[in-house]
């Protein structure tokens, strides 16, 4: 395909392809062997793309309003592995009559597909079990297949690459995460806006989660309660923390809730809210997410004995404490004596 300005993917934020997954929070574990699952997440941005001038005043928005879906595919490939495709597309509106040199043909295409993802994912350690350290490995291939008129596809190919460190306490969990995205430019060609150079980056996350059938025992563990930071910063050709660097540097924060609906629990939807915490291209004043996920299960996916049609929590082991020891769900210890 040939290059179009801006040809730069500045969309700062892309559904995870992990059905357990929310927007803010992300389990080390993955999926069972055959086991597989569809998903569809949109999000609407405010302002997401302004130019400035020298002076740092906003004189076009060539997005004003933008509505990102991302389609999703994956499947278990092991005990431990699991790889998704996600396929991305955008409904967006700005200005007009913009320069030339900054959006082609002078202004963003209302529609416009993005690029394709390519998603492998490793349990490295596993805490779906007893809780504890966990550990996983990601890896994504975007592939420049979208339409490059329209700030959600780049001119090359872009690897990333990174790990997610988790402690959980079944009910409470935190989580950051480091990653290193790489695009595949000549150094004399990477894309930019308004002389700001789109180069690779190092992207980082932390988050955190609660099960909040804690405290409110009807609700079992078919809720799920996040809150999560993430950005990145530029590392070539621009260095971080450098001049310049502030454009390229985006900070959100996400407050994000999972809750499985239906009967088999097969079924997922998330609801978060996104808010940008500074001014680089690409983060948006305000973001609201919405997301549906159909994940059927074939196993015992915490591990405890009781199958998933028998197992009131599902994502939480059965403590064997004696005390309703055939629901599937822990139970808070309530004597005085201990475990």
């Amino acid at each position: 395909m040939s290059s179009e300005t801006p040809a730069i993917d500045t969309r700062t934020y892309r559904a995870s392809p992990d059905p357990n997954a929310g927007a803010a929070y992300e389990p080390v574990d993955v999926r069972e062997k055959g086991e597989w699952n569809v998903g569809l997440t949109s999000s609407y941005s405010f302002h997401p793309v302004d130019l400035k001038n020298s002076r740092g005043d906003i004189v076009a928005r060539p997005v004003e309003h933008a509505v990102h879906t991302d389609l999703v595919v994956g499947a278990g490939l092991g005990a431990r592995s699991f790889f998704a495709v996600s396929l991305p597309f955008s409904f967006q509106s700005g200005d007009t009559f913009l320069p030339l040199t900054a959006v082609g043909q002078g202004r963003v295409p209302g529609f416009a597909m993005g690029d394709l993802g390519l998603h492998l994912k490793h349990t490295l350690v596993s805490n779906v079990a007893g809780g504890g350290f966990g550990v996983s490995l990601n890896g994504t291939a975007f592939v420049p297949t979208g339409d490059q008129r329209s700030f959600s596809s780049d001119r090359a190919l872009r690897i990333k690459a990174g790990a997610v460190a988790d402690y959980s306490l079944k009910l409470f969990a935190l989580q950051a995460g480091l990653g290193f995205l790489y695009r595949a430019y000549d150094t004399l060609s990477y894309p930019t806006i308004q002389g700001h150079p789109f180069g690779d980056e190092l992207h980082w996350s932390v988050g955190a989660m609660m099960i909040p059938g804690l405290f409110f025992p009807a609700l079992k563990d078919r809720h799920r309660w996040e809150i999560g930071a993430r950005g990145w910063v530029p590392v070539s050709p621009v260095a971080p923390f450098s001049s310049g660097a502030s454009a390229l540097s985006p900070v959100m924060l996400a407050v994000s809730e999972r809750a499985v609906v239906g009967k088999d629990g097969d079924t997922s939807i998330v609801a978060a809210v996104d808010i940008g915490l500074n001014q680089a291209v690409g983060v948006p004043v305000i973001r609201g997410i919405l997301g549906l996920e159909y994940a059927p299960s074939i196993r015992d996916k915490d591990h405890d004995g009781i199958s998933d049609d028998r197992d009131q929590c599902p994502d939480l082991p059965e403590d064997k404490d004696g005390k309703e020891d055939n629901d599937g769900c822990p139970d808070v210890d309530d004597d005085e004596e201990g475990p």
